[in-house]
């Protein structure tokens, strides 16, 4: 038998550092599993943060009630921007100016014409004269971008200044 036992003890050695080995192992693995549900565990929290129960399927209908009233809001902005759309081309948006003496005794081109246009040329047409003693202002209509009045060259060139 001691004989046997002699036979089997460095064996049982082995075995025994196989085991030891196997469960270092064993725990290294284990700490990896661990580590990562533990992030498994954060990242579902942080997907269920605004559900009430604190479930993946109250999170989710949370995120569809969440997407359902951005769509809602969506639509008004688009009638909205619609809106303005349609309006936009009756709006001023082409100006034209010129400046300049009107008479030789007054200087420092106080006097000026400007045109005032929609997209379609409509508008107005406004001069302002100045002399010595006084300051003239005319104003003359413009649809579809011809005036309603003759025009002074002035008038003329911010008429076509505004087109530009």
């Amino acid at each position: 038998m001691e004989t046997l036992n002699r036979v089997l003890m460095p064996e049982a050695g082995v075995a025994i550092v196989v085991l030891a080995v196997l469960l270092v192992l064993m725990a290294i693995l284990l700490g990896r599993e661990i580590h990562r549900g533990r992030a498994l565990r954060a990242r579902l929290d942080q997907m269920t943060r605004g559900a009430t129960d604190g479930s993946f399927e109250g999170a989710l209908n949370h995120h569809i009630d969440a997407v359902r009233t951005i769509q809602g809001d969506m639509a008004q902005l688009e009638t909205a921007v619609s809106v303005l759309q349609a309006g936009l081309p009756l709006c001023l948006q082409r100006c034209g100016m010129v400046r300049y003496n009107a008479f030789d005794d007054v200087g420092g081109e106080q006097s000026f014409s400007v045109a005032l246009l929609n997209a379609v040329g409509d508008g107005v047409i406004l001069s302002s004269v100045r002399s010595r003693n006084s300051v003239q202002v005319y104003a003359k209509a413009c649809a579809n971008g011809k005036p309603s009045h003759t025009l002074s060259h002035e008038e003329e060139l911010a008429l076509e200044r505004s087109r530009t």
